[in-house]
């Protein structure tokens, strides 16, 4: 978690661009919770015009048994359009 914001957003970015969900293992709950945060706060500020509904599987490393069991989040981001006149 000691990289900067803007490279966190340039990493989901390139994770959401490539297979529209994101999965990320992270090295404790402390983490998980940060982690979780910076991806709304990411999804907050894409402002697509159509909105962005996607998947986030989070982990920490010494809780991790299989992919399957990961914490699932749905990130809904309201189109910026529908934002503008509510």
């Amino acid at each position: 978690m000691s990289n900067p914001i803007s490279q966190v957003r340039k990493m989901l970015d390139a994770y959401y661009e490539v297979f529209k969900r994101i999965y990320l293992v992270v090295s404790s709950e402390l983490a998980k919770k940060m982690i979780i945060q910076r991806v709304c706060c990411w999804a907050w500020k894409r402002r697509e015009k159509e909105g962005l509904v996607f998947e986030v599987r989070v982990e920490a490393v010494d809780r991790l048994a299989r992919l399957s069991g990961m914490s699932k989040f749905i990130i809904i981001r309201p189109s910026s359009k529908y934002l503008k006149y509510t």
